[in-house]
């Protein structure tokens, strides 16, 4: 499952090109994001709703910019 937190390593200011510094920092998000809420006993369920919430903002922010430019 490492595709969706490079989703967010992909900023819109680079023309999509991504990195691996920005794909670390992805990993790192959703991997906090996936501790915290375990901690926290969040149901499976809700952590897939939450972590793809997020995945769909990224990439509505992410056209939201390329339609602006």
């Amino acid at each position: 499952m490492l595709s969706p937190p490079a989703l967010l390593a992909v900023p819109a200011s680079q023309g999509g090109i991504g990195s691996v510094a920005g794909a670390v920092m992805g990993a790192f998000i959703m991997a906090s994001l996936d501790n915290g809420m375990s901690m926290m006993d969040v149901p499976t369920f809700w952590q897939y709703i939450v972590k793809g919430a997020i995945l769909l903002l990224a990439v509505w922010m992410d056209s939201a910019t390329k339609r602006r430019a």
